[in-house]
């Protein structure tokens, strides 16, 4: 989520994310579908609910981001 704000900071005027569908219907962003190569963890994503990846910490300290968090970053915006 934080470079979603960074860019909304420096005015983009699109982000572009990439989003899959836990095992019980809740988006998450990541590119990968699975977590192995972002976290210390292993998770495909499809096959896991969106508790168990609200768990899961990125190789970057950060939770993985819900594709809900991030729109509610973009539509606090004008």
């Amino acid at each position: 989520l934080e470079s979603i704000q960074q860019a909304l900071l420096a005015g983009v005027d699109a982000i572009e994310i990439d989003a899959r569908l836990t095992s019980d219907n809740t988006f998450v962003l990541s590119h990968d579908a699975s977590t192995k190569r972002t976290s210390t963890v292993n998770h495909e994503i499809r096959d896991v609910t969106s508790g168990t990846m609200s768990k899961v910490t990125l190789r970057n300290g950060e939770p993985l981001p819900t594709l809900k968090q991030a729109l509610e970053i973009c539509g606090s915006t004008k």
